[in-house]
């Protein structure tokens, strides 16, 4: 998987935005760090909670962690 895939991923990710869905990239700015990061930076730190929490229940096989200031997500290696 390659980290643009993992961004196709996440514009795909909706997340409960104080009772409503909303498309993460709504919330969120999406960046490519390098092949096996990439950074998620929310514009609302309020909201880490529930995108991680809509990540990781997206379904799409992501972990993100945090930094205390953005959101990493790592690519997954995946061998075909």
């Amino acid at each position: 998987m390659k980290a643009s895939d993992v961004v196709d991923l996440l514009n795909k990710v909706e997340v409960d935005c104080y009772g409503i869905m909303t498309p993460l990239p709504h919330l969120t700015t999406v960046t490519i760090k390098d092949d096996t990061v990439v950074l998620v930076r929310p514009h609302d730190p309020n909201q880490f909670p529930a995108l991680v929490y809509a990540i990781r229940n997206s379904n799409a096989g992501l972990n993100p962690s945090d930094d205390g200031k953005q959101l990493l997500v790592p690519v997954p290696n995946i061998i075909c």
